[in-house]
């Protein structure tokens, strides 16, 4: 990772597989509602019927794998809203303070006004990125944790600033541990991780 971007929900998504849906379909505890799965949370059944549904509406499967294991809590998934190839999963008091998605310039404006007009999108709007004109971020919530200085910070500077994020996301501890040991090395991995007394 370089220092330019930290820890956050689109780390990892490749630039040109740009979201092209308007970001307007039901959540997935709607898809699967119809289905007769368990609204209580995603057990190994529901599990299955939702990547099945996912499949059908576009979301790519990585992608949601990605999300199931990252979050703290997975079930926020059930109001998530598909976005193109990506899923939009909503903030939460006390286990998720923002989200984030890219999505393709074409169509932020109408994903924007979509998301910002559910439960769980609070302050939708676009932030600046780095990654070019045909995409945009869209982001909810709280802002991301600020960036050290270029310049003079440590690699547990920057270490510290993706645990912050991790956390605003609402990525358990163990998958902020991990992201860290693979970017930084076990060492600063575990500096940082004990910088943050929360964790």
């Amino acid at each position: 990772m370089s220092k330019n971007m930290a820890f956050g929900e689109v780390d990892s998504v490749d630039a040109g597989a740009a979201p092209d849906n308007d970001g307007s379909g039901p959540t997935l505890a709607q898809i699967l509602q119809p289905l007769g799965a368990p609204d209580g949370g995603l057990g190994e059944i529901a599990s299955e019927i939702l990547r099945q549904a996912l499949r059908l509406g576009g979301v790519d499967e990585q992608r949601y794998w990605d999300h199931v294991s990252r979050l703290a809590n997975p079930d926020l998934l059930l109001s998530a809203v598909p976005v193109g190839s990506d899923l939009a999963v909503p903030v939460v008091t006390g286990q998720r303070k923002a989200g984030s998605v890219r999505v393709s310039g074409k169509v932020a404006a109408t994903v924007m006004g979509n998301l910002a007009g559910r439960n769980g999108f609070p302050n939708t709007r676009v932030v600046m990125d780095s990654w070019g004109a045909s995409q945009v971020r869209l982001q909810w919530g709280d802002d991301d944790a600020p960036l050290p200085e270029w310049e003079t910070s440590s690699d547990v500077d920057w270490a510290c600033a993706d645990v912050a994020n991790g956390l605003m996301y609402g990525y358990s501890t163990a998958a902020i541990r991990e992201y860290l040991s693979e970017t930084w090395g076990p060492e600063v991995a575990a500096e940082a991780m004990r910088a943050n007394t929360s964790t």
